[in-house]
């Protein structure tokens, strides 16, 4: 509907049924059904399907109704809404933040499709692992045409063994992603192949290398740090020694699911992922550099790596004889470009892309070191005793910054920047330092992120799971399992009215 031109729009025959209303200067009428049946009067076009039941078992035969008539529908439905119908009992229960609390929504099981796989092939993301993915006839599912399927792993692939030419029940998983959930093999042709599994990348021919499905136990010579178990393992053991230590690092590893390219941010498709991570909201979140804009400049030369976004300036006459390139929207690059170059310090580690070192374990080593020159020092030592960072994680900051790659990187990015420090922070700018508070529940007043990020700037770390070592819960509604747990351990658990007083006097609630 979006158009430039009025009269394509006009010409779309856009249509709507009306079942809500704002502002009016009188209630149209006491129930939500008398309200749109007043609607329709009016002249509004309205569901037919609507009704008023009475019990439980007429909502939920009226669903199922529903239901069967779903493909026959002339426009898509997810599920059906369920509306307390008096209007003054709307009124008492209110709203929630996103939500009222006068109606519900049943959705319907995800649907499903029969198609065809039409061809196999691997995808490479920022990591260099390689993606089976299925390319389908088109196929409507849930009122999305879906024409790819992520078979996730190799283990997926000998799961579901799905090849060329099959036929394939497909779903939208959550009503989102696509998914094959079964392979019709009875109706497969007798000279179907097996997929075959690269020894060489797609992208730039590389060996395939595989990525095993590993996790750590830590040992010093006395007191065992952490121990996981496993049914079926191969350990590994390796030594980390200096002067005055010595541990033993035994890598439990599984059955291998994951292929790699081996040539790390030298295969093209690698680079392009890396930097389209670099450039995105929670790290440089530089704006007008898309992926289709790298894809561009990676192919042209115009970067290399990620030091070479802040060099652009020394192409903009080229840029802008770019087809798709305009003197506004470089100009706009370059200044979102040169505004990145002051950046914070968890956001600089969080781009760099360390494996398993998300927004919020960068913000932790931030908030440990103070500094990058710190972070890309710390010890293996010290990083495991760093909350929410566990061995598998320390050895992966660890082998990422003696990698030559890395420090060869590094030498060029690092001069294009001005690095944000964190400053170190008062007891009276942090009062909540020391406490380990969960979030539960559905909060009103605030985003759960909104909140997180509150706490945290106040100097609480933020959890997700409740234990002994939990301070505070904040519980919203239908908190569940978690605000049982804090009950049954005596934790104070307080509400979001109690939030602000929480705050101003915090030692109450300890």
């Amino acid at each position: 509907m979006r158009q430039l031109d009025a009269e394509i729009t006009r010409a779309r025959p856009l249509r709507f049924f009306a079942y809500a209303w704002g502002e009016v200067s009188q209630p149209l009428a006491a129930t939500q059904w008398d309200s749109v049946q007043r609607l329709a009067a009016l002249g509004f076009k309205v569901n037919a399907l609507t009704l008023r039941c009475e019990t439980a078992a007429q909502l939920s035969q009226h669903y199922r109704q529903i239901e069967a008539l779903r493909p026959e529908l002339g426009y898509d439905i997810d599920g059906v809404v369920y509306k307390v119908d008096d209007l003054a009992l709307q009124s008492r229960l209110g709203f929630r933040a996103t939500t009222p609390r006068w109606a519900i929504a049943h959705k319907f099981p995800a649907e499903e499709a029969l198609t065809i796989i039409e061809s196999i092939n691997f995808q490479i993301g920022r990591t260099g692992v390689l993606t089976p993915v299925a390319r389908l006839k088109p196929v409507k599912v849930g009122g999305v045409v879906v024409s790819n399927c992520t078979l996730h792993n190799i283990d997926e692939l000998e799961r579901l063994d799905p090849r060329a030419g099959d036929q394939v029940i497909i779903r939208r998983a959550g009503d989102v992603i696509p998914q094959i959930v079964r392979v019709n093999s009875l109706e497969r042709e007798k000279n179907s192949l097996k997929v075959k599994i690269p020894s060489n990348c797609p992208s730039c021919g590389s060996d395939i290398i595989q990525e095993n499905a590993s996790d750590w136990s830590v040992y010093d010579h006395k007191k065992q740090l952490k121990v996981k178990t496993f049914g079926s393992k191969i350990e590994a053991n390796y030594y980390i020694e200096s002067d005055t230590e010595r541990f033993e690092l035994k890598e439990i590893i599984n059955k291998a699911a994951f292929i790699k390219c081996s040539s790390n941010l030298t295969c093209p498709e690698i680079l392009k992922g890396s930097l389209t991570h670099f450039v995105s909201r929670k790290a440089f979140d530089i704006e007008g550099l898309g992926q289709e804009i790298i894809t561009t400049l990676v192919n042209l030369d115009f970067i290399q790596d990620q030091s070479d976004i802040f060099k652009l300036l020394n192409h903009k006459e080229k840029l802008e004889q770019l087809d798709g390139f305009g003197k506004r929207s470089i100009n706009n690059l370059l200044a979102s470009i040169e505004k990145s170059r002051s950046v914070d310090l968890s956001r600089l580690i969080y781009s760099l892309g360390i494996p398993e070192v998300g927004e919020a374990t960068s913000r932790n080593l931030a908030n440990a070191y103070l500094n990058f020159d710190k972070v890309q020092n710390a010890s293996f030592k010290d990083l495991v005793e760093l909350d929410d960072i566990g061995s598998k994680v320390a050895a992966n900051i660890i082998n990422y910054f003696q990698d030559t790659h890395t420090a060869s990187l590094l030498s060029r990015l690092l001069p294009e920047l001005s690095v944000n420090e964190v400053k170190q922070l008062s007891e009276k700018e942090t009062p909540l330092k020391g406490f380990l508070i969960v979030l539960t529940g559905k909060l009103a007043k605030y985003s759960r992120d909104e909140l997180k990020e509150n706490l945290i700037n106040l100097g609480a770390k933020v959890s997700s799971s409740v234990s002994k070592k939990t301070t505070i819960v904040i519980a919203g509604e239908n908190a569940g399992s978690k605000l049982k747990k804090a009950s049954d351990l005596g934790i104070n658990i307080i509400d979001e009215d109690n939030y602000t007083n929480f705050l101003n006097d915090p030692t109450k609630y300890i």
